[in-house]
């Protein structure tokens, strides 16, 4: 970045940094954002939408105002809410498909989305393997371990045209 950061200066050119990142552990915050000496906001998009996506950017110019969004400062990041009524269900779900405690529930989101990695056997340490059922470790392992454990919780599962519980989309 440093030298990116010269010859920019030597040539007369801006440099805008900008990272985004899912929100680390705090040392991994603090290296990250003492090497790019910028101070990083969180914004947790997830009042907008019915996914939690809290996410950091560090960005060396100022953040201008989005419309009334919350501030608040921490040590390790300052935070932005973005604040809206989030959209139905149906609005994008397939039709025949349906979430039925997202339907029952406005207030309940869906785990932050991730990258679909079928395997055929557990990840290392998967996040929120400790705080699931046994009937949603089950779901997890007939679906290859593609997604975290705590996907396949009751409360996340949305169901197909055959009233069958649908994963990935399924039917």
């Amino acid at each position: 970045m440093e030298m990116v950061e010269s010859m920019a200066t030597e040539r007369r050119l801006w440099v805008i940094k900008f990272l985004g990142n899912v929100v680390p552990d705090a040392n991994d915050i603090d290296e990250m954002s003492a090497a790019l000496k910028i101070h990083p906001f969180l914004v947790e998009s997830g009042k907008l939408s019915r996914v939690r996506r809290p996410r950091l950017y560090w960005l060396s110019i100022p953040v201008g105002d989005p419309g009334g969004p919350t501030r608040g400062q921490g040590s390790s990041y300052d935070v932005l809410r973005l604040e809206a009524t989030p959209e139905p269900v149906g609005s994008f779900l397939k039709q025949g498909i349906t979430w039925p405690a997202g339907e029952a529930d406005w207030n309940l989101k869906f785990p932050t989305l991730t990258r679909s990695v079928p395997r055929r056997r557990p990840p290392f340490c998967p996040a929120g393997l400790d705080s699931t059922e046994a009937v949603t470790q089950d779901r997890w392992k007939e679906d290859e371990f593609r997604y975290p454990p705590y996907v396949y919780a009751e409360q996340f599962l949305v169901k197909g045209n055959d009233d069958v519980l649908s994963l990935r989309g399924r039917s």
